[in-house]
Parts: structure tokens; sequence; C-alpha cells
């Protein structure tokens, strides 16, 4: 007879934004004792805020740099993750958190718009915010995105933390499969992985060729490893 000891297992949840993991820490990862949720964090830290070369920081009280935040490799924990088409995933970034935030992204300057000036942005654009963080020399909000966009599951070498791989373009039956096999509880209520509130424009249609080609060499690793590539439909 087979013994199943799944549920003396350890696992931990390292969450990259916009992946649906909201979804899944709720409906997973809190439903089952066994699991740990480590929030947006990386294996390295990074740059905060607070010591870039700009003089005119300007932060909010609620200002959070949660992106700075680390956690250690142990190794009776099992750690999970999910992951985006890279392409996908930069304009729901810039859509979503970058817009939702109200940070500004120019030279050297972070200001959350409410405690700075409400025309920071104006005219800022997807296309600007694409060609800073290819850039490397202007500053970007996500410092630790700026090598990849699956950074928090990497070690220092590209190795992959993370043993157990979800895909956000999959993620409903990715869940359930995950679930099944490590005998894990789930809410039932399926994930909503649509792009609403986003652009009017499909995120394929969003980019330039000379971004998409930058963006290609400078993700080479994480296309070849995971399949993914800029499409016109999507994928």
């Amino acid at each position: 007879m087979k013994v199943d000891n799944s549920r003396n297992k350890r696992f931990a949840f390292v969450h990259i934004p916009k992946t649906g993991g909201t979804y899944f820490n709720s409906h997973v990862v809190q439903q089952n004792p066994n699991f740990d949720y480590l929030g947006h964090s990386f294996l390295e830290s990074y740059p905060t805020w607070e010591n870039t070369s700009s003089k005119h920081i300007k932060l909010g009280r609620n200002a959070r740099p949660t992106w700075t935040s680390t956690y250690s490799i142990k190794l009776d924990i099992e750690y999970v993750s999910i992951i985006r088409n890279p392409f996908s995933l930069l304009h729901s970034i810039f859509y979503t958190d970058f817009s939702k935030h109200k940070s500004t992204h120019k030279e050297g300057v972070a200001v959350r718009r409410g405690w700075g000036s409400a025309a920071d942005l104006h005219g800022y654009n997807f296309s600007d915010f694409v060609d800073d963080y290819i850039d490397q020399k202007k500053w970007f909000f996500y410092p630790g995105f700026r090598k990849s966009l699956f950074q928090q599951i990497k070690k220092p070498n590209g190795d992959l933390v993370a043993s157990h791989i979800l895909r956000f373009e999959n993620l409903n039956k990715n869940v359930d499969v995950f679930c099944r096999r490590n005998n894990m509880s789930r809410r039932i209520d399926l994930a909503d992985t649509s792009s609403r509130n986003e652009s009017s424009l499909p995120w394929w249609e969003m980019y330039t060729a000379d971004q998409v080609k930058s963006l290609s060499k400078i993700w080479q690793d994480d296309l070849d490893r995971f399949g993914y590539r800029f499409s016109n439909e999507g994928r």
C-alpha cells in the first residue's frame, strides 16, 4: 500500500506580482496549515526607494517597497510559485501595480501621487515604461526585476528555487492538479485570469518591434526555459 506523506511536507509560496498569487494565497495557502506565504520577497536584497541616487525622493507614509524583503532557502520546504508570459506580465505590472499605486517613474525620482503632484505621470505611457526597463541606466520601480521578472524564484546563479511552478495562463487547471497531487485543501471558486481594467489594447499590440527584440534578449533564458514567446495571439 502506498503511503501518502503529502500532509507531512511543508510548502512555501513565493508570490510573483500579477500572476494570480492573491487568489492562490487565499484559496490554497491559507487553507492548509503546512503552507507558508512568503509574499513578494526575493532571495537577494535590492535597492529601496530611499537609497536611490535622487535627492528628490518623496515617500508617502503608506509607501511599501515590499519587493526588498528576502527569504532564505530551507531544504525541508518545497517552494511553489506562479509564472506568466513576461510580455503579458510587464504590461500588467504597468497598468495595475504601477498605475494603481500612482508611482512616478522618472530618472531617480519616485513619487506616489497623492503625496506628490497629480501631474507627475502626465504623458508617461507604457512605451516609456518599457524603454526605462530596457535601459539599465534608468531608474526602475521594481529593481529586482531588471534581470528577470521571475527573479524572486531564482538563486544568484540562475537556478530555480521553486520545484512547483504553476502558470497563470492555465491557472485553474494547474491549481487543481497541484492540490490533488499534494493532498491540499482549496476553496472551490475559480480564479479570474482576465485582463480587466488594464489597457484598451491587448498587450501584444502595445510593444514596438525594437522593444520586443530587446526584451527577448534580456529574457532569453526565461523564454527558452518556459517556452514563452511574443505572439500576436497572446501566448
